[in-house]
């Protein structure tokens, strides 16, 4: 939700302070991150962060990074991360922008390019595993679905409206089954054992940027003008803000179910559902521990 790795812990306070609820902590270059600009974060089974930028793949334990890269065989300068998974055997699993889709054994060293049948992917921008299905990646194929074990495609779903592929930007699964899939052409939906995707209510959301499935099982979707849901009917219902705009990039819910939006040059907009009050983080250069 920011450009640097960051960290939030409450404040504490001292004489003459003001109190704030939030002290944040900047994890950059010279604590051995790669890059500055950090583009995919994933907390494993064990507990550790990896971390996804233009630079190699790595995993942060809270003291150091380690870094991964692709086999000096797989001819892959710099991946450009987009996105990351982990699958239920422990497979870390890393979509790229231009090197399409990639991998990292349990106990490897390197990460290796799977090669999806006969589909050549360039772009793997959305990741999402599925302990019942597989792996779902989101590419300029569609969506693929993919055997985790043997990197096998078992179906796959168009995106494509008058022959153009959209970025897939996000994926998430309500309980019910049903995968939502948000990308530059809309948002979509593919419901258990369809063979087509669906686009839904393309006139109030013609892009999607980010999806949560919440707590309480409900899609919320990120787009240019605000935070949408989608009703029992199917129709996209704006939620946030009442009036006005602003782009929503990134969703998170903290376990006071309140949502922290990434809001594109405004911060981040901690709304609470149970009074629909919103606070903004906003970057202060003079106020240390404030947003980066």
């Amino acid at each position: 939700m920011a450009a640097l790795a960051a960290h939030a812990q409450p404040a504490t306070t001292s004489t003459n302070a003001t109190l704030r609820e939030f002290y944040f902590q900047t994890t950059g270059i010279e604590q051995g991150l790669a890059e500055n600009t950090v583009s995919a974060i994933l907390q494993d089974q064990q507990g550790y962060l990896w971390v996804g930028s233009d630079g190699p793949l790595q995993r942060y334990d809270g003291y150091r990074f380690v870094n991964y890269t692709p086999a000096a065989n797989q001819n892959i300068a710099s991946p450009s991360i987009a996105a990351l998974a982990q699958d239920a055997a422990g497979r870390i699993w890393v979509g790229t922008t231009e090197n399409g889709l990639l991998r990292l054994l349990p106990d490897a060293q390197s990460l290796e390019k799977v090669t999806i049948d006969a589909i050549d992917v360039h772009s793997a921008r959305a990741l999402l595993t599925d302990a019942k299905h597989g792996l779902w990646v989101g590419s300029e194929r569609g969506i693929l679905l993919v055997d985790p074990a043997s990197g096998t495609l078992r179906q796959r779903w168009n995106l494509s409206n008058a022959g153009i592929a959209p970025y897939v930007r996000g994926l998430a699964m309500t309980p019910d089954g049903v995968l939502w899939v948000a990308a530059t052409n809309g948002l979509w939906r593919v419901d258990p054992d369809a063979t087509q995707a669906e686009r839904v209510d393309a006139a109030r959301i013609a892009a999607a940027s980010t999806l949560l499935v919440d707590s309480a099982g409900r899609l919320r979707i990120g787009t240019g003008d605000g935070l949408y849901g989608v009703d029992a009917g199917g129709n996209a219902q704006r939620l946030w803000p009442a009036q006005g705009g602003f782009a929503v990039n990134a969703i998170a819910e903290d376990p006071r179910q309140r949502l922290w939006l990434g809001v594109s040059g405004h911060g981040i907009a901690i709304v609470d559902p149970v009074d629909d009050h919103t606070r903004w983080l906003r970057p202060d250069p003079l106020t240390p521990g404030s947003l980066p």
